[in-house]
């Protein structure tokens, strides 16, 4: 199977919600470089960073910016 995921957020939200491992294909914003990342066994792994616009507890504030 496979999911759309607008964000990195969602990207690793859809397994962790599902109990599913997932590969997931992502690219760095400023290089377009391929970001090998995902989970597997309910762990995260990878080596990508995601920088978020704004804390967490602000999200919803305006989630179109965030």
């Amino acid at each position: 199977m496979s999911w759309y995921a607008p964000c990195a957020w969602d990207a690793f939200g859809i397994p962790a919600a599902l109990h599913r491992d997932a590969g997931i294909e992502a690219r760095c914003a400023w290089s377009g470089e391929p970001i090998r990342c995902g989970v597997a066994d309910g762990e995260a792994y990878g080596d990508g960073v995601i920088h978020l616009l704004v804390p967490a507890a602000h999200f919803w504030d305006d989630i179109a910016y965030t």
